[in-house]
C-alpha cells in the first residue's frame, strides 16, 4: 500500500499490480525539485560550516576517492550517500531537512537508475565533490550550492536516456 501511495505501483484490473512508469516531464520535476531543495540546503550548510563538520566531510570525501580507486561502487555509493546526509542534517533547518528526506524517500528510485553507467558516473562524480569540497573549503555557499544543483539538474537527461532505451 506504501508502494502504491508514493505512486511506484500501479494496480490494474485482471493485470495486477506493476511499477508505475515515470513520464519524461515528471522525472524533470522531480529533479528540478530536488535541485532547489538539496542545493538550498547544501548552501545553508555551507554558510555555517565548522571544523568538526570539515573534518567528517573531508573523511568521507577521501573514503570515496578510495573506493573509487578499488573499483568498489556499492561501497562509493553507500558514501556517496552519506556525504550527501551529514549536509543535508548539517544546514540547521528542520522543516527543510524533513522536505528533503521525505522527497529522497519518493526520488531514489529514479535517481539510482540515472546512476547506471556506474564507472562513468563515478568518474563525473569524483570531480564534482572535489569541486564542492573546494566551495566548502573556500566557505563559498552560492558555489557549492549552484554546484549541487547543477549536478542534480544533470540527471535529467540521464533519465532521458535511460527511458529512450526503455
Amino acid at each position: 500500500m506504501m508502494l502504491k501511495n508514493r505512486g511506484f505501483l500501479v494496480h490494474e484490473a485482471r493485470k495486477g499490480a506493476s511499477v508505475a512508469r515515470i513520464s519524461q516531464q515528471e522525472a524533470e520535476d522531480i529533479f528540478r525539485i530536488r535541485a532547489c531543495l538539496d542545493s538550498l540546503a547544501t548552501s545553508l550548510t555551507a554558510a555555517k560550516r565548522t571544523p568538526g563538520f570539515m573534518r567528517k566531510l573531508n573523511k568521507i570525501h577521501q573514503q570515496m576517492i578510495q573506493s573509487a580507486e578499488e573499483g568498489n561502487l556499492a561501497s562509493y555509493q553507500s558514501l556517496n550517500d552519506r556525504f550527501h546526509e551529514l549536509i543535508i542534517q548539517a544546514c540547521g533547518n528542520e522543516r527543510l531537512i524533513q522536505l528533503i528526506l521525505n522527497f529522497e524517500k519518493q526520488t531514489e528510485y529514479y535517481r539510482r537508475i540515472t546512476q547506471k553507467n556506474g564507472l562513468d558516473w563515478v568518474k563525473d562524480s569524483r570531480k564534482t565533490h572535489a569541486e564542492m569540497m573546494a566551495a566548502f573549503e573556500k566557505g563559498d555557499p552560492e558555489e557549492v550550492g549552484k554546484i549541487r544543483k547543477e549536478v542534480i539538474l544533470g540527471q535529467i537527461p540521464r533519465f532521458s536516456d535511460y527511458e529512450k532505451e526503455g
